[in-house]
């Protein structure tokens, strides 16, 4: 998928499609989707236990909410 960027306290929810499929995403999570609200690399791999597995990788950017004072 698309690399993605929130803002600080947001989450963004990433899901590997292939309902039924077998999941394990760099994360520790093996389910079809995770949301997540840290930067970093996310990888998942797909497999349907038929076929070679699938692999993709997401890259989220959490950017800092900036402070500004009116006077």
């Amino acid at each position: 998928g698309a690399d993605q960027q929130a803002c600080e306290g947001q989450s963004v929810t990433f899901d590997a499609g292939h309902p039924g499929a077998d999941f394990v995403w760099s994360s520790g999570d093996d389910t079809q989707s995770i949301t997540v609200d840290e930067s970093g690399e996310y990888i998942v791999t797909v497999s349907d236990g038929i076929n070679c597995p699938g692999r993709d990788t997401v890259e989220l950017d959490i950017l800092s909410i900036i402070n500004v004072s009116l006077t």
